[in-house]
């Protein structure tokens, strides 16, 4: 039986619980599947996460708040079989928004994945590489002025805790990429399978992509 590899893109100064968050919710399908008779028959028996840097700073790599994660790998991703490229957000980001080497990269790990992810500032990042234009996308309200700014080729959704649109899925802030996380294993493995999933792990999920409490959160203010 395979997993689901999902690659997680970390730089330094990106925000913890951007990462932490979702991949608590991926780590937790294979636990569920393999105690569900109806999914007994699937090929695939959960994800498969894969740290990464597209340049290579020194492993770990510290977050905004402080725990550092290991990676596994650095570099673009060379791997055809990647289901997600996983982008957080945090200060770390910002710095890269001009960063046109590191751009460049980021544009091919995200051609070369089935889909990509991102959580909080995550989108700015990415839409600044050029992928997201034409397409919707959100992000997190606090830095919404800020987000904004960067483009307007993509159509922002200020009401919105996650957006899909194609390959692409883009969460509002931080704690909002749970949310996304659950609705992508909903995606990936049905919705028995997240709600299975969040009952886990203790938390409310906010199903409803469009009950989006901070919508009116529009000051750039982290």
């Amino acid at each position: 039986m395979s997993r689901l590899r999902v690659t997680v893109v970390l730089f330094p100064n990106f925000e913890l619980l951007d990462v932490a968050g979702p991949l608590e919710m991926f780590l937790m399908v294979e636990s569920v599947l393999r105690d569900k008779d109806a999914v007994a028959d699937r090929t695939e028996r959960g994800y498969e996460l894969v740290m990464t840097a597209l340049d290579p700073p020194l492993s770990p790599i510290k977050s905004n708040q402080g725990p550092a994660l290991a990676l596994d790998r650095v570099g673009v991703p060379q791997d055809e079989s990647m289901h997600a490229l996983f982008v957080p957000g945090g200060m770390g980001c910002r710095p890269l928004f001009k960063d046109a080497a590191y751009l460049d990269k980021l544009r091919q790990a995200s051609t070369q994945a089935r889909h990509t992810l991102t959580v909080c500032t995550g989108s700015a990042l990415l839409s600044c590489t050029g992928v997201l234009d034409g397409r919707m996308a959100t992000s997190n309200k606090r830095a919404w002025d800020m987000v904004t700014a960067l483009t307007d080729k993509v159509a922002w959704q200020s009401s919105a805790r996650w957006v899909v649109d194609g390959p692409f899925w883009t969460s509002s802030g931080v704690a909002a990429g749970m949310d996304m996380a659950l609705a992508f294993i909903e995606f990936d493995f049905g919705r028995a399978v997240a709600e299975a999933v969040a009952k886990r792990v203790e938390y409310t999920w906010n199903q409803d992509q469009f009950n989006d409490p901070f919508r009116a959160m529009h000051r750039s203010k982290v």
